[in-house]
């Protein structure tokens, strides 16, 4: 991945910030799946790498390599990074949740490094109140939670 993608990733993720929640194309109810721990770079998909670059920015403000984000001691607010697929009703890719630093995370829209939400302090904030709204609601409905998720550390 090349400085300028990178840099483009990350002004994509203020822009996203900024506009109106696109249309959703998903039905509830969602659900958490495919839970893993991202400590390397190693055999991630172009879409998780291009999606790391935007955890960066969303969640430290850095327009970083994706082997950067995951750099121990960079910043305390991306670290220990989980990453959940969101499954819609039809169990199609909705959705994709980084947690990093217990509490915190990047919602992002499927595959795509596009930002629609993020976790803070056990809540999820988007401009689609329903989707985040639903996000809670798949959360409390996992039926177990795989050893070493935080699944953002609430309720």
């Amino acid at each position: 991945m090349d400085t300028d993608e990178i840099k483009a990733i990350a002004q994509a993720v203020v822009a996203d910030r900024k506009k109106r929640a696109p249309q959703r194309t998903c039905r509830f109810p969602l659900r958490f799946d495919n839970f893993r721990k991202v400590t390397t770079t190693d055999g991630l998909s172009p879409g998780l790498l291009r999606q790391l670059v935007a955890v960066g920015r969303d969640g430290a403000g850095g327009a970083w390599s994706p082997e950067r984000v995951l750099e121990e001691g960079e910043d305390e607010g991306v670290c220990d990074i989980e990453v959940w697929d969101v499954l819609d009703a039809d169990d199609q890719l909705a959705y994709r949740v980084w947690i990093y630093g217990c509490d915190n995370g990047t919602v992002c829209i499927g595959d795509t490094p596009s930002v629609i939400g993020g976790c803070s302090q056990g809540g999820v904030e988007s401009k689609d109140e329903a989707l985040a709204t639903e996000l809670v609601e798949a959360r409390k409905r996992i039926a177990e939670v795989p050893k070493g998720s935080t699944v953002w550390a609430f309720g």
